[in-house]
């Protein structure tokens, strides 16, 4: 079994955690961060010139660390990339 918990950096996306670990410890269960990534087009410049899942992959890999010395629990962390609406 697997939790997934999507964050997006939002205040509201962390409230998840909470609930998502609770879950997680009464299963048991394995829990994966999830962050979903808008498709960078082919003719962007600029900003996007960079790695735009930089930021993600930061905020993934502390919340990770974070919800693994709070609850021991250790979880997986994961970009995907696909239209979010």
């Amino acid at each position: 079994r697997k939790i997934l918990i999507p964050l997006d950096g939002s205040p509201f996306a962390e409230f998840a955690l909470g609930p998502g670990l609770a879950l997680a410890r009464a299963l048991p269960a394995q829990v994966e961060l999830v962050s979903v990534q808008d498709p960078v087009p082919t003719f962007a410049f600029g900003e996007w010139d960079t790695d735009p899942q930089a930021w993600r992959r930061d905020y993934l890999d502390e919340a990770g660390q974070r919800v693994a010395g709070e609850t021991g629990i250790e979880p997986e962390t994961a970009i995907r990339v696909g239209r979010v609406e």
